[in-house]
């Protein structure tokens, strides 16, 4: 666990790590050099001169706009899966996949 100060106070299995191993620099949080959001969608990169997000978006906006625009009450995260079952080579539904995304 972290402190508010980014500082690791403990982890579990503490006894299998090296002794001055929380003391460390490197075993604290670091800060991030990049943190932009765009409708609520956080995006982290360690990359400083990354290019802006909305750059880098492209016309994926598009499709963030048309899923967050669905309706007024907001998004929540639906707990579960999708599983699929299909006697084919693993990339197929991969590749129809993209490819329906691109059309």
């Amino acid at each position: 666990m972290f402190g508010a100060d980014g500082k690791l106070r403990s982890q579990p299995g503490e006894e299998s790590y090296p002794e001055g191993f929380k003391d460390r620099d490197t075993s604290n949080m670091q800060a991030v050099p990049r943190y932009e959001s765009y409708r609520d969608f956080n995006f982290v990169s360690f990359d400083p001169n990354i290019i802006p997000l909305v750059d880098y978006l492209g016309n994926a906006r598009e499709y963030l706009d048309v899923i967050c625009d669905q309706t007024d009450a907001g998004m929540s995260i639906v707990a579960g899966s999708q599983e699929y079952s299909i006697r084919a080579n693993w990339k197929l539904l991969t590749e129809t996949a993209s490819t329906a995304i691109t059309r």
